[in-house]
């Protein structure tokens, strides 16, 4: 009897093993497939326009892309964490460049003071979310869906007549590519350090994995969502002021899309959307990146196939109107040549 449960515990002991070596392995995999998916993307676009994808030139409109989808990634990440679903992020920082734009083109605010000006009108958007959400037990999604119909509403009537418009030409210093490089690397530092150095990160994985046990710990459900919607406001403004002053308008279509991309950059990169203590920052950031990358390389290829004109969704019909009558324009120049 003895040197049978021996044995036993033995092929226990080895059986466990086996399992801890298995799930070893899966861990790894899960973590290089996301970096080997973007070094794959990027080399077969390299390829496919013949060193296009990688020229000086692209790579500055790769950092110009990536720079708002990476930031606004890494802030909802915070989010996620939970294994929340927030949709009104587009929506609310077209809102703050609203605000951002009407007070610097009508009451000359300086871009310093625009540059809070959408990060405070992020936080209390994203403050009205995270109160409801965890005070009333109403599902962040919930509230997300509510936020953003209103948020629409807000866009249309305000820009009825017209979209509203700066001139990006004064904001030149704020959109060379160090000044975006340094916000970027700060940024990103920051949301680095909160997830994985202070308590707060903690309690998010604690709240994602199990939201009871993590209360019955001690952790405020009410301060940790909204501590967390604040460091996702912070960098959604931060790109929100970027995003302004590089294109000059703000439209009811402006960052549409932005929260579906989010989405999308989390899943390509690997983030567990239950959130818990699987989560990390680092797959966002791949992901934001591979999502740019696709984008970038797909129009480059349709160029390099022929393509005239490439206009991204969502597109103001002024702009629509002005690429037609360039390319008219074009044609009866080469017309005028030729004859």
């Amino acid at each position: 009897m003895p040197t049978k449960s021996i044995s036993k515990e033995v092929s226990e002991q080895q059986i466990q093993a086996k399992l801890n070596q298995q799930a070893k392995q899966k861990a790894m995999v899960e973590a290089v497939l996301p970096f080997a998916g973007l070094v794959a993307i990027i080399l077969f676009f390299t390829a496919a326009t013949h060193g296009s994808f990688l020229s000086l030139s692209n790579l500055q409109n790769l950092l110009n892309q990536g720079f708002i989808y990476t930031l606004c990634s890494a802030g909802a990440a915070m989010i996620y964490t939970l294994g929340c679903l927030d949709l009104s992020v587009g929506v609310i920082s077209a809102i703050a460049q609203l605000c951002a734009a009407l007070l610097m083109r009508n009451a000359g605010l300086p871009a310093w003071a625009g540059l809070i000006v959408c990060i405070l009108v992020v936080v209390f958007c994203q403050s009205i979310t995270a109160v409801v959400s965890a005070t009333l037990r109403v599902p962040v999604f919930v509230c997300s869906v509510c936020m953003l119909n209103i948020g629409n509403g807000i866009m249309q009537y305000a820009c009825e007549s017209a979209n509203v418009t700066i001139d990006f030409t004064q904001y030149a210093f704020w959109n060379q590519v160090w000044v975006k490089l340094l916000f970027l690397i700060l940024t990103i530092a920051g949301v680095v350090f909160v997830y994985y150095y202070t308590r707060l990160g903690k309690d998010l994985k604690a709240l994602g994995e199990n939201p009871t046990v993590a209360f019955q710990s001690g952790v405020s459900k009410l301060k940790t969502t909204w501590l967390a919607f604040l460091v996702m406001a912070v960098c959604v403004g931060v790109a929100s002021f970027f995003t302004i002053i590089r294109s000059g308008e703000v439209s009811p279509a402006t960052n549409s899309t932005l929260g579906i991309n989010i989405l999308t950059a989390m899943i390509l990169g690997g983030f567990p959307i239950t959130g818990g203590t699987r989560s990390s920052i680092v797959a966002p950031i791949i992901g934001a990146l591979t999502v740019v990358a696709l984008t970038n390389g797909l129009t480059l290829m349709g160029f390099d196939l022929g393509v005239d004109e490439y206009i991204s969704k969502p597109f103001s019909p002024k702009i629509l109107v002005a690429r037609v009558e360039a390319i008219l324009r074009r044609t009866n120049q080469l017309n005028m040549e030729g004859s």
